[in-house]
C-alpha cells in the first residue's frame, strides 16, 4: 500500500512500481470512475453519493477492492493506492483471507509548503487520468497528454486553498493509518521531497528489491 498526503506522487510511483514488480497497480479512485462509467449497479449508487458530496459507503468500497483483488493478475501481488482511506476501512480489511493481506506499507513524506507548490502545477488529462507535474514530470508537449493527445486541464481543487483543504482532511482521516500500520510492522518511510526515480529508488530499497 502506498500512502501519503495529496501531491505526494502516490500514483506515479504506484505505476513505477507495478511495471518493475510485475503486478497490478489497483488505484480506487479509477475502479470508482469505471464503475461510473459503466453504469453498473454500484457505479449508479455511487454516482448518487458522490453527487449529494457524500463519501462511498466503506462496505461497498471493500467490496470493490476484495472483488479486484479475486482476479488472476494479482494471484502474486498487488499495490494499493487510495486504499484503505480511514481506520475503519483498515481494520474491515484486514479481515481479507491472508494471502491477500499487506506486507508492507510505503509512506511517502512531503512538508506541506512542497505538497501546495507541486498541485499548483499539475496538468491532468481528463480523458485516461495521468497527471503530469510541470516541474518534475512535464508532458512531452507542454499542452497534450503523452499518452492519446488529448488537451491537459488543471484541477479546481489543485488550488492553494483547496489543496490545503485537502491536506487537513488527509491528516484527520487517512494519516491515522501510519501508527496502525507501524504497529504491525509494515511501516517503511520514504522522503518523497526528492526526484521521482530517487524515491522509486528508495521505494525498491525499503521493500528489499
Amino acid at each position: 500500500m502506498l500512502i501519503g498526503p495529496p501531491g505526494a506522487g502516490k500514483g506515479t510511483q504506484a505505476e513505477k512500481l507495478s511495471s518493475s514488480l510485475g503486478i497490478p497497480h489497483i488505484a480506487t479512485g479509477d475502479m470508482i470512475r469505471e464503475e461510473i462509467a459503466r453504469r453498473t449497479p454500484l457505479g449508479r449508487r455511487v454516482d448518487d453519493l458522490i453527487a449529494g458530496g457524500d463519501f462511498i459507503a466503506d462496505a461497498d468500497m471493500i467490496a470493490m477492492v476484495q472483488e479486484r483483488l479475486a482476479q488472476p493478475d494479482a494471484a502474486s501481488g498487488f499495490i494499493l493506492d487510495g486504499f484503505p482511506r480511514d481506520l475503519a476501512q483498515a481494520e474491515k480489511f484486514s479481515e481479507t483471507p491472508e494471502g491477500k493481506k499487506l506486507d508492507a506499507v510505503i509512506v511517502l513524506d512531503l512538508p506541506e509548503q512542497e505538497i501546495v507548490e507541486r498541485l499548483s502545477e499539475r496538468l491532468v488529462c481528463p480523458m485516461c487520468g495521468r497527471s503530469y507535474q510541470v516541474r518534475l514530470e512535464p508532458p512531452a508537449n507542454d499542452t497534450v497528454c503523452d499518452v492519446d493527445g488529448t488537451p491537459l486541464v488543471r484541477r479546481p481543487d489543485d488550488a492553494p486553498e483547496s489543496v490545503r483543504h485537502r491536506i487537513a482532511v488527509y491528516n484527520q482521516v487517512t494519516a491515522p493509518l501510519i501508527g496502525y500500520y507501524a504497529a504491525r510492522g509494515l511501516v517503511r518511510e520514504v522522503d518523497a521531497s526528492v526526484e521521482p526515480e530517487q524515491v522509486f529508488n528508495a521505494i525498491l530499497n525499503a521493500l528489499g528489491q
